[in-house]
């Protein structure tokens, strides 16, 4: 199972790899075979519902799911689930910190 963390940065990956294929694509000093490369995964993306502007989004709402259920975990994660799990709820809020930094750190 994929952590916040994990999540978060596969989708600033997806969003970096477009911004790159996109800024070759448009670069006219790359040869038409590099160009042509660059224009075929923008187009996939485009295809998959992975371009920039719908993974911004979707990265946007895993970022406030996050920041809700961090949020939730402070406030009654050791009432609801006691001593017992405290480790584990440590564990999960470390993760939810670092998908949210990771977010923030890369403009999102």
């Amino acid at each position: 199972m994929k952590t916040e963390n994990q999540i978060a940065e596969e989708n600033i990956n997806k969003i970096i790899a477009f911004n790159e294929a996109y800024k070759d694509w448009n670069n006219k000093k790359l040869n038409e075979e590099a160009r042509d490369e660059a224009e075929k995964f923008v187009d996939e993306c485009a295809e998959n519902d992975t371009d920039n502007h719908t993974i911004t989004l979707l990265s946007k709402e895993h970022k406030a799911s996050c920041q809700r259920f961090l949020e939730f975990l402070e406030e009654t994660g050791e009432r609801t689930l006691g001593s017992y799990g405290y480790h584990i709820i440590q564990e999960k809020i470390t993760d939810l910190k670092q998908a949210i930094k990771l977010y923030e750190d890369n403009g999102i």
